[in-house]
């Protein structure tokens, strides 16, 4: 979670989280979407980022035999939305920033 409105709204399901180095490397993408994206706005390249969510993988020590905690998606719902960004001739956004459930931020460039 890279934005800076959800990270300092009280309200917001990551206002309590609180990872330096994840954060900071998470913003850093968002704002290479925004660069590239404008940098290519006349050609026919678009550019976006895809949240794919909380994964069921071992990444951060998590088991591969562990439970599955409530929220965590599989792999396959995981790359839903990658896979459809990457594949659909009608997927057409510029500079978005989205996931399974739609849209994370509005349109920003192009």
């Amino acid at each position: 979670m890279g934005s800076l409105t959800m990270a300092s709204d009280p309200e917001s399901q990551f206002y309590g989280v609180n990872s330096l180095g994840y954060q900071a490397s998470k913003a850093a993408v968002n704002f290479a979407t925004i660069s590239f994206s404008k940098e290519l706005i006349d050609t026919h390249i678009t550019v976006n980022s895809v949240n794919p969510g909380w994964i069921a993988t071992e990444f951060g020590g998590r088991p591969s035999d562990a439970p599955t905690p409530a929220g965590m998606q599989s792999v396959a719902e995981g790359a839903a939305q990658i896979i459809k960004a990457a594949s659909d001739p009608e997927f057409t956004q510029n500079s978005s920033f989205t996931e399974n459930d739609g849209p994370l931020l509005g349109r920003v460039a192009g």
